[in-house]
């Protein structure tokens, strides 16, 4: 059974019915041997009520507008990136064939072949990753 410290960063997740069902055993368990934290529990019960009977206030005006031009300023950093990303490849590869020409290539020297797909292969699922996802 984990200590207190332990079950204390659960009990908001706990009180909101967010956690699986194995850690929701485990608070509980815990719950029922440990009068600290059912005290802590109570204490945050009693701060969610106060918190919601707060009246509702509406956001600041222009802050949809705000989040929504930070979230375009982010992906639009990302895509700057990965077009970097695919313009360092394209030069390492192409100084690469020129650095590395052989007149009389050995056919049997598959390692710096291997090199080079192996590093393509990384770049390309650097690029093809999905964007992080962004509030709307």
């Amino acid at each position: 059974m984990p200590d207190c410290r332990g079950v204390e960063v659960l009990l908001s997740a706990h009180l909101d019915g967010e956690l699986p069902a194995p850690d929701q055993r485990v608070v509980d368990a815990h719950l029922a041997v440990c009068e600290a934290c059912r005290a802590e529990q109570a204490r945050l019960a009693e701060l969610r009520s106060l918190l919601r009977s707060l009246p509702a206030r509406r956001a600041p005006h222009g802050l949809t507008w705000q989040l929504h031009r930070a979230a375009a300023r982010d992906r639009s950093r990302q895509r700057a990136r990965r077009g970097l990303t695919v313009a360092a490849v394209a030069v390492a590869l192409t100084t690469g064939a020129f650095v590395g020409a052989d007149d009389d290539p050995d056919p049997s020297d598959t390692s710096a072949r291997a090199s080079i797909d192996d590093l393509v292969s990384e770049h390309l699922s650097v690029i093809d990753a999905p964007e992080e996802a962004t509030a709307p």
